[in-house]
């Protein structure tokens, strides 16, 4: 009998210990897919801040509240609401552009310091008011925070996702004085769809100005960041088309001589013909075929040319990561306190090969 009352014990002491005597039912969490931040439109001072929920019956729920820090906003969202707001599961932290041409670091800091907050998190700055994308209106597909991670990881411009999530933006900094870039987004209220609009450069922690789709293509290319992207082009008024491009190899190459620094950018890509409008009942020519790699070579290096210039004068800092390679190569010449300065005055070049790897059914 005391055999059996002992074990009724112990098997009474092992429920205490490893029960569910604190649980909360998964049902009562709030389970925060994205957060967006907007300046309050009645009052500058403030913050408006909007969280977003897909329910086990992917209904979406959000929820918006004002404060005068991102902290006192959320408290007061967990007022309006039965359910424990859990922010362990945030995937996209949007913030407007409003914001980000003030300073998007109190934001960085804030969510650094949140335990909840995980770091696979990923910052978008997004054209207009951030809240718009979470209006289930304003979107012709089922959105959440996951849609929009998604995005970055799926989008055909190949952005580099680890890049702009928080551990990954929080470890640039430390190296790189608060200069970074994030990605941006856009809504065509028109269409009723959101999508990837460029690139922001963010300098000193404020967004300076931004890079269109195409310059953000490019700016990857240079970046060595990038593995495929499509481009279209027109060989004559009549014959247009669609081609992507696969990275063989990308380097670049830093020399000082003379005071000054001389950076040139080399890419390689195999290209393969994805839609023309020409060649549909022939096979291309070795005339056009060298015709084509020439003249997207040349387009190439020309707007690399004009995108590094735009960086050196307009950004006025290394988004590149060159100063990795100019540290490695002539660490006596460098000094990371004036790299941006040494990056605004080098002499720069751009040299693209392209081989046409494939056309399709027809090559």
């Amino acid at each position: 009998m005391n055999r059996w009352l002992k074990l009724l014990c112990l098997i009474t002491l092992l429920g205490i210990l490893a029960g569910c005597w604190d649980y909360s039912p998964i049902e009562r969490a709030f389970l925060v897919e994205g957060i967006s931040i907007d300046e309050s439109k009645r009052d500058p001072e403030k913050l408006e801040i909007s969280i977003i929920d897909v329910d086990f019956k992917r209904k979406k729920r959000a929820l918006s509240a004002e404060g005068r820090t991102i902290s006192e906003a959320l408290d007061r969202i967990q007022d309006q609401t039965s359910k424990i707001v859990v922010l362990s599961h945030v995937k996209i932290i949007l913030i407007s552009e409003t914001i980000a041409q003030k300073s998007v670091l109190p934001y960085f800091d804030v969510f650094v310091r949140n335990m909840q907050i995980s770091n696979e998190a990923s910052f978008v700055i997004v054209k207009g008011r951030a809240l718009s994308l979470f209006n289930p209106k304003n979107l012709t597909y089922s959105i959440s925070g996951r849609t929009y991670s998604q995005m970055i990881q799926s989008s055909e411009t190949k952005f580099d996702d680890t890049l702009y999530k928080l551990h990954n933006i929080t470890v640039e900094m430390m190296y790189r004085n608060n200069n970074f870039t994030l990605p941006v987004l856009k809504l065509n209220k028109k269409k009723k769809v959101a999508s990837f609009n460029g690139i922001a450069l963010i300098k000193s922690g404020k967004m300076i100005d931004t890079l269109s789709m195409d310059e953000a293509k490019l700016f990857l290319i240079l970046r060595r960041a990038t593995n495929r992207m499509a481009y279209t082009i027109k060989m004559n008024n009549r014959h247009t088309i669609t081609y992507r491009l696969y990275e063989k190899s990308s380097s670049v190459s830093c020399k000082y001589r003379n005071g000054k620094w001389h950076l040139t950018f080399r890419a390689a890509f195999n290209r393969e013909v994805v839609e023309s409008n020409v060649w549909k009942t022939r096979p291309m020519t070795s005339a056009e075929r060298a015709q084509f790699e020439q003249k997207v070579t040349k387009k190439l290096e020309r707007e690399g040319k004009k995108l590094l210039t735009k960086l050196q004068k307009e950004a006025g800092f290394d988004p590149l990561w060159v100063s990795e390679c100019a540290r490695m190569n002539k660490p006596n010449h460098f000094q990371s306190s004036e790299w941006d300065e040494y990056f605004t005055n080098a002499d720069t070049n751009v040299q693209i090969q392209v081989h046409l790897h494939r056309f399709g059914q027809l090559f």
